[in-house]
């Protein structure tokens, strides 16, 4: 998509949605660009391909934030997708989960904007792995793994309680997704049971009577270059 590609997204997303109560002299579009350009510049290449920065924190004049007011956390949240969209289209990768936090610093002049970010490997994994309670592992290598009782399916199920196409596990820029295919029985993470569920380390993941820990393989580890 590009920066431009983003920007025009954020315009007709963010601007469209607060143009008419937003009153700051800075604008969101404004806030997007300043983070795309920071995320461009600390790129870093790693082993599995280009990774950014996951952890993004955007501090404003105290004046600017108070002018944002009650729609501070939603423009967080959108401009949390903007980015998890630019990364995947520019098959960019992510140490763990988006997060922004906009913040007042009296240090930054009104209509300014300072961007600092960094890499926090949070609670997700850059590179997964299923354990049973036997110990043995199945590395998340594929876009897309997909379990049942089928044998055409990457983690075969003996479980009878499994059904042919159980779910599936998705390998997304800020880590694994997994969907429920429409089980008999249903697939359950942590007691409960879903339709999906973006795993993070240590999650119980149970198929009928079978089970596995999601854990991190080798979660790759980069420093923030100044």
């Amino acid at each position: 998509m590009g920066l431009q590609g983003f920007e025009r997204k954020l315009e007709r997303l963010v601007e469209g949605a607060f143009s008419k109560t937003f009153s700051s002299q800075i604008q969101p579009v404004e806030i997007g660009r300043s983070i795309i350009r920071r995320l461009e510049t600390q790129r870093t290449i790693t082993t599995e391909g280009t990774t950014i920065p996951n952890n993004i924190v955007v501090h404003l004049n105290p004046n600017d934030t108070e002018r944002l007011g009650s729609i501070v956390t939603s423009l967080a949240d959108e401009l949390c997708s903007l980015v998890r969209d630019h990364a995947n289209a520019e098959k960019y990768r992510l140490v763990g989960p988006i997060d922004i936090t906009l913040v007042s610093n009296p240090a930054i002049q009104i209509g300014q904007i300072d961007v600092q970010t960094s890499f926090d490997q949070g609670r997700g994994a850059n590179r997964g792995v299923l354990i049973t309670t036997q110990g043995e592992r199945f590395p998340l290598n594929n876009d897309v793994t997909t379990l049942g009782r089928l044998t055409t399916c990457d983690i075969a199920l003996t479980d009878s309680q499994s059904s042919r196409l159980h779910a599936e596990i998705i390998k997304t820029s800020e880590g694994y997704e997994i969907i429920d295919k429409d089980s008999t029985n249903g697939t359950r993470v942590n007691g409960k049971r879903i339709s999906k569920h973006n795993l993070i380390v240590g999650d119980e993941i149970r198929f009928g009577k079978t089970s596995f820990i999601f854990q991190a393989d080798d979660m790759v580890s980069v420093a923030n270059e100044k």
